[in-house]
């Protein structure tokens, strides 16, 4: 499996994104840069999702774990 990190940070994601409200509370003043590091993340993420689609239609989905 070639995207390990990937699929690790999007599973990290997704659990921080449906529990940010319940830590929410405990950051206090530090709550706006958490959310902007899980924007960038996210941005990321997209940016990740992209290139990889672009790879599929540039390989025209010979690459069956893509």
């Amino acid at each position: 499996m070639r995207n390990k990190g990937l699929i690790l940070t999007t599973i990290v994601f997704f659990l921080t994104v449906n529990t940010i409200y319940y830590w929410e509370v405990w950051l206090g003043l530090f709550a706006i840069p958490a959310y902007l590091l899980v924007f960038i993340v996210f941005l990321g993420l997209v940016i990740a999702f992209i290139r990889q689609v672009y790879l599929s239609i540039k390989e025209r989905f010979t690459d069956t774990h893509r």
